[in-house]
């Protein structure tokens, strides 16, 4: 009886150590995948190390980042949940949770997970500005700032801390102010476009569209695919009255991205200062839900 009973012990700790040797085999092989961009295989070597190991914390996590990486946020949150149930204090999953939720517009909750993560780490950076950003979008401007601050002050080299708190500053009409934290934030990185578009957002709003198109033609060249940056440049051209050169920069956009409603119906704008038919642009924004309180411009032009 003894001898059996250890036999069955000796089977059990062999099944176990293999089951943990080849969990390890498609953790590293999920680890690669996600570095390197393949999400889909990511998610199907965590599922197989799961299978192989199913109290394995940080596989949730990173099975939640790479469904998040395919904007599939809800299954991602599903993935944080199951985490947090095994150790609820695992501030990775808190605070890649609140990042989901975030995307979904799920504010509150994502400021709270940001906050439980803040709590369990204090020190992170990342969960205050990423906080503040999250508080921004609630209109909340002066928590955005407070936050940022806060990263700043316990990492004075991110980038992204001072752009979110520029964008805080700017939609408080702080125009001054936000451009001293976007010149700062590209002085740490000259290559973070969405603060080059801010800041020439910023000049334009302070009516130096010049300047403002060179900062969209640098978000440009830094990334040639990005519609907004397009389509930003060409608002400024139009200011400048280059009705032309905006009318190409808003096909580009459109290029880019065949759904930009708003590209649409200011290209349509753009063809009526040239005495040209903007109608079938302005159709093709409302077809895609474009909306503009107030705005007679299509009933004006489009009979």
């Amino acid at each position: 009886m003894k001898n059996i009973s250890l036999s069955l012990f000796v089977l059990s700790f062999l099944f176990l150590t293999s089951c943990q040797k080849y969990s390890k085999k498609y953790i590293d092989s999920g680890d690669a995948k996600l570095h390197f961009g393949n999400y889909k295989g990511a998610i199907e070597a965590y599922d197989m190390a799961i299978t192989l190991s199913p109290k394995d914390i940080a596989v949730y996590n990173n099975r939640g980042l790479a469904k998040a990486s395919l904007h599939n946020f809800q299954d991602a949150i599903l993935d944080y949940n199951k985490a947090l149930k095994l150790k609820p204090d695992y501030d990775p999953a808190l605070y890649n949770r609140a990042f989901s939720e975030a995307s979904l517009n799920m504010f509150d909750e994502a400021i709270k997970d940001y906050t439980l993560a803040i709590k369990v780490k204090p020190t992170n950076a990342s969960a205050y500005d990423r906080r503040g950003k999250v508080k921004c979008m609630k209109h909340d401007y002066p928590g955005a700032i407070a936050d940022c601050t806060i990263s700043i002050s316990l990492d004075s080299s991110r980038s992204i801390a001072y752009e979110y708190r520029g964008e805080a500053k700017y939609l408080l009409q702080d125009y001054i102010g936000a451009l001293s934290d976007l010149n700062k934030a590209l002085q740490i990185n000259p290559k973070n476009n969405s603060a080059l578009n801010l800041r020439g957002v910023v000049k334009s709003s302070m009516h130096n569209d010049k300047d403002a198109l060179i900062d969209f033609t640098l978000a440009i060249e830094i990334d040639s695919t990005d519609a907004i940056s397009y389509a930003n440049r060409a608002t400024s051209k139009i200011e400048l009255k280059d009705y032309k050169g905006a009318i190409d920069d808003f096909n580009d956009a459109i290029k880019n991205n065949p759904k930009y409603a708003g590209a649409y119906y200011f290209k349509g704008l753009a063809e009526t200062y040239l005495n040209r038919d903007g109608c079938p642009d302005f159709r093709r924004a409302l077809a895609l839900g474009f909306r503009k309180k107030d705005d007679d411009t299509i009933k004006k032009y489009c009979h």
